[in-house]
């Protein structure tokens, strides 16, 4: 009888994605609830969510994001929009009661997992929302990925995206991967297309912040001008030089719209969002 229970609950339950034992347990009782309550909200169970925090503040995030891109990016209802590392749906959840019939968005990530919950609860209610894996190494999201990032060709045609978005992509990857997302990202704009990207970009006043202990973030020098916060994982947030990365949007023709809107993540006075952010438009 025991173990016909437990087979019972187990089916019930999401298998986790991503998270340490306690986080699955915090939402072992929530999920269950959820689940046999039958309640489909487009938000993850608490144990699948790996970007975004919890439950709580998933939706919370992706609505900022959302009047960013309205007001700074002037995204249209009927766009074609790209979501690069759209993860499991925190951007795309408010995109579903804004893009209308002629609207199309379109997501990529590296978590199998992810993926698979977009496809199945978002993409099997909205026709015109598609979700792709990009099958690209990585030690703790995706350790079976057959491709480097460096490697990975968007699966679009050369022009399709009015509209591109990557937030906290590219705060974790080093400058040769970036560069190349951001060519890769160029190559699928359509003349004119605009595009916000997240960073943790360093700059003198930075590196002022920083170096006064106020930073939320410590970023330390890995050498060829890049700064981590944890030397032993890299890649868990990466700082690049805003002169580096303004280089690199000049390479990807991406004419930056200036100003940069500098983010509060080192603790300045004066900030729009977490992370700094450009806005980018095609040449």
């Amino acid at each position: 009888m025991k173990e016909a229970l437990k087979k019972v609950i187990r089916n019930l339950l999401p298998k986790p994605i991503y998270g340490s034992i306690a986080r699955n347990i915090r939402f072992l009782l929530p999920d269950l609830i959820k689940k046999i309550s039958g309640k489909n909200d487009l938000i993850p169970p608490g144990r699948m969510i790996f970007t975004g925090g919890t439950p709580d503040n998933f939706k919370e995030g992706g609505e900022e994001f959302f009047r960013l891109f309205k007001s700074h990016g002037s995204l249209k209802p009927d766009e074609r929009i790209l979501d690069i590392g759209c993860g499991i749906g925190r951007m795309t959840l408010p995109l579903t009661t804004y893009l209308s019939s002629r609207g199309h968005y379109s997501g990529f990530d590296i978590v199998p997992g992810g993926i698979k919950w977009c496809k199945e609860n978002i993409g099997s209610k909205f026709p015109n929302f598609k979700f792709e894996l990009a099958d690209i190494y990585n030690k703790e999201y995706n350790p079976t990925g057959r491709l480097k990032a460096s490697e990975f060709q968007f699966p679009y045609p050369d022009n399709t995206f009015d509209f591109v978005f990557a937030t906290s992509v590219f705060t974790h990857m080093f400058a040769d991967d970036i560069q190349h997302y951001l060519k890769e990202a160029s190559r699928v704009m359509k003349p004119g297309a605009r595009c916000i990207l997240t960073f943790f970009l360093m700059n003198p006043e930075a590196e002022r912040l920083i170096k006064e202990g106020r930073s939320l973030k410590k970023f330390e020098s890995l050498g060829n001008g890049i700064f981590v916060q944890n030397k032993k994982v890299p890649e868990e947030a990466v700082s690049i030089p805003e002169v580096m990365v303004r280089e690199m949007f000049s390479k990807a023709r991406i004419e930056i719209q200036e100003p940069i809107r500098f983010g509060g993540w080192c603790r300045r006075e004066q900030w729009v969002s977490a992370q700094d952010f450009i806005l980018g438009k095609k040449i």
